[in-house]
């Protein structure tokens, strides 16, 4: 994932939005954690596919309600706005949606 890319946007935009949660709840978790975890997503082979992406080349249901679906329900009950995670769980449930018409 490119650095300055629409993708590294939403997964930073993201991890951010779980540590406003996280500080809602008195958890320690910021954007030291953030660089992190991106200091360790820059050693990882670019061309490698994580899990989600496999799961939708193989059109098989992901782990977005366990992940994006959380956060949401977090984000409701905690007062905390997650733009992104809402659309990034509006985008994967509408690939999935396609699954059942589509053929494999």
């Amino acid at each position: 994932m490119e650095e300055g890319s629409l993708s590294f946007a939403l997964m930073t935009g993201a991890m951010r939005e779980v540590c406003a949660l996280a500080e809602k709840e008195g958890i320690p978790v910021g954007e030291k954690e953030v660089e992190e975890y991106l200091a360790i997503l820059r050693t990882l082979d670019p061309d490698a596919v994580p899990s989600m992406g496999q799961d939708r080349r193989q059109h098989r249901r992901s782990e977005v309600e366990l992940f994006a679906g959380t956060v949401l329900k977090l984000g409701k009950e905690l007062g905390v706005e997650t733009p992104v995670n809402a659309y990034m769980y509006r985008k994967v449930q509408e690939i999935e949606a396609a699954y059942s018409s589509s053929i494999i």
